[in-house]
């Protein structure tokens, strides 16, 4: 099954992100848009639609945030 759309991420320090996982997998095509404080990714082929834990890993980071994001299906 191919991805299914595109996580987008808002927030500070996107910049010291080292990558993001969602579901079972990791984002695809994760590009960083500093200036717009914004990071998108590419959902993993294969991620079951749903809510499904999205973490981000950061370097330097203590605790990696964590939160649930809904898969849609895709068309």
């Amino acid at each position: 099954m191919p991805p299914s759309g595109t996580v987008a991420i808002r927030g500070s320090y996107l910049a010291h992100v080292i990558d993001v996982k969602l579901g079972t997998g990791w984002l695809a095509n994760v590009r960083s848009d500093a200036a717009g404080g914004k990071l998108t990714g590419v959902v993993p082929s294969g991620t079951a639609p749903g809510p499904q834990p999205l973490v981000v890993r950061g370097k330097g980071c203590r605790d990696d945030p964590a939160t649930v994001y809904e898969v849609g299906i895709p068309p």
